[in-house]
């Protein structure tokens, strides 16, 4: 059974939520996704640790420091893979979305319209019954449209394209060195992070983006999961050990002493033991 939780909203409206288990758009594994049953919205639950981190609550300390944020996720993403069955034939909503294993896919249905699906699919039929099948050059032309607007959306934000600062979305002054095919290949890498490897190289292909061209760049295209890595978080922005100068050894004859120093230098020391002396190891004695 899904778990259910309610939100409220600013303006004091509970929402009915639910948690349901539905299959990852890329991968087909099942995870948890937050269903708003009242907006008829579906988000993705992300999950970002950083270690060491905990909560303080009140007079406790939850060592749990983990933080969840829910993301608005389009339910086209969702549907793409099981309309793969109608390539070749007509099929209602209903029907692609029947799995005897899966009883929350159906939910899916009433997070889409038909305007949606006719982004990527031939529409036949009337609002009571209405019949698709997957249209290729539409979903290559949706996903292009995706692609284009993210890498404006990053452009906007001057999101940085490289480095440890890409995984976090951090905004900086090295997003101004950043190429149009720069914030193009990085938003190319989120949204395949959306689709299968088959979508993926067909949307790659009709972007002219090239091995060659992620190659030159330095790194793959990011990954949403990556920028949640914690190995990548806190990481400085600049190189600041090529400033470093080795340090010279001081020349002890040229040191001035404080009035202080100078007193001590004068005690006679004679017969006195060095501190060290009280932690080595006790001498045995001899019988």
């Amino acid at each position: 059974a899904p778990l259910q939780t309610a939100c409220t909203r600013e303006d004091g409206v509970v929402e009915d939520d639910h948690f349901i288990a539905l299959p990852h758009p890329k991968t087909g594994h099942n995870q948890q996704y937050l269903f708003r049953e009242n907006d008829r919205e579906i988000f993705e639950i992300v999950k970002f640790n950083e270690s060491p981190r905990s909560w303080f609550v009140d007079n406790s300390v939850i060592q749990d420091g983990s933080l969840h944020f829910a993301t608005r996720i389009d339910p086209l993403f969702m549907v793409l893979p099981f309309l793969k069955n109608t390539s070749t034939k007509f099929m209602t909503l209903d029907h692609i979305l029947q799995d005897s294993n899966n009883e929350h896919l159906a939910k899916l249905s009433h997070c889409i319209t038909n305007e949606d699906l006719a982004l990527v699919t031939e529409v036949k039929g009337e609002d009571d019954l209405v019949a698709l099948k997957l249209n290729h050059d539409k979903v290559i032309s949706w996903l292009e449209k995706k692609v284009h607007q993210t890498k404006d959306q990053l452009e906007q934000d001057n999101i940085c394209t490289s480095g440890a600062q890409s995984s976090t979305f951090v905004r900086s002054s090295k997003s101004r060195g950043n190429t149009q095919d720069d914030y193009l290949r990085y938003a190319y890498g989120l949204v395949s992070d959306y689709i299968s490897d088959y979508w993926s190289q067909k949307l790659k292909d009709c972007l002219g983006i090239t091995d060659e061209i992620l190659e030159s760049s330095g790194e793959e295209p990011a990954c949403k999961k990556v920028k949640l890595d914690e190995s990548l978080v806190g990481q400085p922005d600049e190189d600041y050990s090529k400033f470093a100068t080795k340090t010279k050894k001081t020349d002890q004859h040229n040191v001035k002493l404080t009035a202080a120093q100078k007193s001590l230098a004068k005690v006679n020391t004679k017969g006195m033991k060095s501190i060290s002396s009280f932690f080595g190891a006790p001498k045995k004695s001899k019988k």
